[in-house]
């Protein structure tokens, strides 16, 4: 896979989940998630569209234990998002 020039953090951010999940950066993409701006905005939005974004996920193969360690992965970027900001 050649990578473009954002796939860096959204690379890093499935690599740091307490399960890394670097495989799933195909899957990202085509949900439009390609840069650290698209990975906060995910964070930081409501429970619906974080329903959407599991949904697409598990229907493509990815297990509902992944899915648990990357809504982790999002709160805790969520929380540190919202300190920074404070």
């Amino acid at each position: 896979m050649v990578q473009s020039p954002d796939d860096g953090p959204v690379q890093e951010f499935l690599n740091s989940l307490r399960r890394p999940c670097g495989h799933l950066l195909n899957t990202f993409r085509e949900l439009g998630i390609e840069t650290a701006d698209d990975i906060d905005t995910l964070s930081l939005t409501g429970n619906h569209h974080l329903e959407q974004v599991k949904k697409y996920l598990v229907d493509h193969g990815m297990s509902m234990f992944l899915w648990l360690v990357i809504r982790e992965g999002l709160r805790v970027r969520a929380q540190k998002l919202s300190s920074m900001s404070s």
